[in-house]
């Protein structure tokens, strides 16, 4: 699996997350886990020390965590793409679905609650001339959302989320996954901190590891509020060549299995 799934401080985090229920003969194998968190206490420290060691091959989504991973399981770990990233551009097209709108806009998509990126986000769309579309109150409800953008979407299936981040003007997101989609479809993005830059629980590393491992590090809280499409053609070859070692991690990974 991928994502957060070594999140021990998630709510629906289980110890199913590390195959505890697999005779000791299965392989396990984990592709790109995140564990959200760059700093951790002495009772995640036991966790990981008693279940990592069972694992046959370990692989992460950031390379930040490389040397605590190596350190708590005693093996090599290797870090690969988020698995978005093994799909092209044109593969998404094909279920995306178009929105209904006929203006430019900036696709804001927020999770987190901060008022200062709020207003950057009705900056960057007023100083573009553009129309902000949001969907609000994404993780429940959050007064800074209540008349936030000029058109709010109250949901969005994945095909939809795809359609507004493809055909967006640009996009203002502080997300993993908004910022991964912004790049696979060559789309001008703003991506901000969600979290203070100390503390046990900021995750920014998941939106910065992920720009700076596909040379797009300057796309980070960019003080600039002027559209401009990133340079993506030497992106697009760092993310097509660390594809193919993703890959060739999962096929050493599994080695004879037969599916």
């Amino acid at each position: 699996g991928s994502d957060q799934l070594w999140n021990v401080r998630a709510e629906d985090f289980d110890s199913v997350y590390y195959y505890d229920f697999l005779a000791d003969s299965c392989k396990r194998i984990s592709y790109a886990a995140s564990s959200a968190s760059t700093k951790f206490g002495k009772w995640q420290d036991e966790i990981f020390k008693k279940n990592l060691p069972e694992f046959t091959a370990i692989s992460v989504r950031e390379k930040s965590v490389i040397p605590y991973f190596e350190q708590m399981s005693g093996k090599k770990v290797s870090v690969v793409l988020d698995p978005v990233f093994l799909l092209s551009a044109a593969d998404w097209h094909e279920i995306v679905q178009e929105p209904h709108i006929k203006t430019p806009y900036i696709f804001c998509y927020l999770l987190g609650s901060n008022k200062e990126q709020h207003e950057r986000a009705i900056k960057i769309a007023k100083e573009n001339s553009c129309k902000l579309v949001t969907i609000p109150y994404l993780n429940g409800y959050n007064q800074l959302d209540d008349n936030f953008g000029d058109i709010q979407i109250s949901a969005a299936s994945p095909q939809e989320f795809l359609g507004l981040i493809e055909n967006a003007a640009g996009v203002v997101t502080d997300s993993f996954h908004a910022t991964a989609f912004s790049v696979i479809f060559n789309r001008p993005f703003w991506a901000l901190s969600r979290f203070k830059n100390q503390g046990k629980t900021n995750n920014n590393h998941r939106v910065t590891d992920i720009l700076e491992q596909s040379g797009l590090l300057n796309c980070y809280e960019n003080s600039s509020n002027k559209l401009s499409t990133p340079d993506y053609s030497n992106a697009n070859k760092i993310l097509t060549v660390q594809a193919d070692k993703t890959y060739g991690f999962l096929k050493a990974a599994l080695g004879d299995i037969e599916c």
